[in-house]
């Protein structure tokens, strides 16, 4: 080659010049970054600028919503610079779509954990379910007629997420 002299110019590199023939470059900030490089000789000099050739990406940015309708929970993925995803519902079921609906068995405070990753590497979050719905009243009676004095011995069957109880006798 009859090149004699090189002047490279990075944006967002570091350093962001050089004469090196072969420069070695550090990106330390997320983006698209283009390249140019000048070369010299006794001529005169040519020029050759790479648009959009240097892409820095990082590790994806975790977060969801929740809305929770019974035992159900609609789960919304804000993640952003992801491209896979695996959640854990905290209940031993598990999913990898971007945004899942998940049925719960019962009334409690589960840990949704959510996985994203790309090529950077995986990163995770996680957030607190609280599901809690309406109790169902129930109660049984082991005798329904009887003489004076009847004792009754009267039986909750109501749900198990009851937690306060209010017995109202009536007189008809």
């Amino acid at each position: 080659s009859n090149t004699t002299s090189w002047l490279w110019s990075f944006s967002g590199g570091n350093p962001a010049t050089s004469t090196d023939q072969s420069p070695v470059v550090v990106y330390n900030s997320v983006g698209v970054y283009s390249v140019t490089l000048v070369v010299s000789n006794s001529t005169g000099d040519n020029t050759i600028t790479f648009t959009n050739y240097i892409t820095i990406d990082d590790v994806p940015f975790v977060g969801f919503s929740q809305n929770t309708n019974g035992l159900e929970v609609t789960l919304t993925n804000t993640t952003t610079n992801a491209n896979s995803y695996s959640w854990d519902f905290g209940d031993g079921n598990s999913s990898s779509e971007t945004n899942p609906i998940h049925t719960y068995a019962a009334d409690g405070n589960y840990n949704v954990v959510l996985t994203a990753t790309n090529n950077c590497g995986s990163v995770t979050g996680s957030q607190t379910v609280t599901i809690s719905t309406l109790p169902s009243a129930d109660f049984g009676a082991n005798v329904t007629s009887g003489c004076i004095p009847l004792t009754v011995q009267f039986n909750d069957l109501s749900s198990s997420n009851t937690t306060s109880w209010l017995l109202s006798l009536i007189n008809i």
